[in-house]
């Protein structure tokens, strides 16, 4: 006997193959997030009650965001720990970016990030200063078949990034790298919100690039480097001192791998630190 749908219909063999194959898609997601975990942590987030981050209000009724957890979770950085994002108007401009002083270090050829974090707030007359303590427990590793891209492993230590938040936009951050163990070679600092609004860079030997003519990663014309919105409502500025090399990029493209297609959004200055050194400090200015 052939089943039935409902109506009484009978569901014919390009029925029954429409099934199958809806039926492989959804196990083969769950494969994927059991993998590497994605959509899981956003449905994770919705079930249950999660901690608010902490938020100071800043240059033109913007606010900062700063989680103790991996929030957002966007792209194939969702697991991972973010700086401080960006709110205008109850909107995260962050997208796919990893957020304001975010630590990325090397170590044995091998770069670490964080999947776990503490956060503290303290407040002065002036400004209310952020606290974040990076656990760099996690590895970046490259995407094979069936394999997590970021792995669990024994941690490097602690990374404290210290954001000191004005009121007239201005950012100053302190990376505290004492807490690490052992030897490393060099550090990044990640400085990025998201491609969709961030379509305009400019530094002291460039200006007028936009949208696809950025490249992703690009040594910047001296030690200021800058990104504006579209419409010029909204930019940051990073300026950092040597010996730190500051590298610019805006990436809003499709990446294809064995778990699907990802979205990739952002736009930053990072900051390449090439020599091991227990602090240091760079300013970061919104607009």
């Amino acid at each position: 006997m052939i089943p039935k749908v409902a109506g009484g219909r009978r569901l014919g063999v390009l029925g029954w193959l429409g099934l199958a194959l809806i039926g492989a898609l959804l196990a083969w997601q769950l494969v994927a997030e059991l993998v590497e975990p994605h959509l899981l942590l956003v449905v994770a987030d919705w079930m249950r009650s999660k901690d608010p981050p902490l938020e100071v209000g800043t240059v033109g009724g913007t606010t900062l965001r700063l989680y103790a957890d991996t929030r957002p979770h966007v792209g194939k950085i969702a697991g991972l720990q973010k700086g401080l994002v960006w709110v205008q108007g109850g909107e995260e401009l962050v997208e796919e970016g990893y957020g304001f002083g975010c630590p990325i270090v090397v170590s044995g050829g091998r770069a670490y990030v964080s999947s776990h974090a503490e956060t503290a707030i303290a407040r002065d007359v002036n400004s209310v200063t952020l606290t974040k303590r990076y656990d760099m427990d996690t590895v970046d590793t490259p995407i094979r078949f069936l394999r997590r891209k970021f792995r669990r492993a024994p941690s490097l230590g602690i990374v404290t990034a210290r954001y000191e938040i004005r009121h007239d936009g201005t950012i100053g951050v302190a990376v505290d790298f004492s807490g690490l163990v052992g030897h490393w070679e060099r550090a990044y600092l990640m400085n990025e919100q998201g491609a969709r609004r961030f379509t305009h860079y400019r530094d002291a030997t460039t200006a007028g690039l936009t949208a696809r003519k950025i490249g992703i990663w690009e040594l910047a014309g001296g030690q200021k480097a800058c990104f504006d919105s579209t419409g010029g409502e909204r930019s940051f500025c990073v300026d950092a001192d040597v010996p730190a090399r500051l590298y610019y990029g805006r990436e809003r493209a499709r990446q294809y791998n064995w778990r699907g297609i990802w979205s990739l959004s952002w736009s930053g200055v990072d900051l390449e630190l090439p020599i091991p050194q227990s602090e240091y400090e760079y300013r970061i200015t919104l607009y």
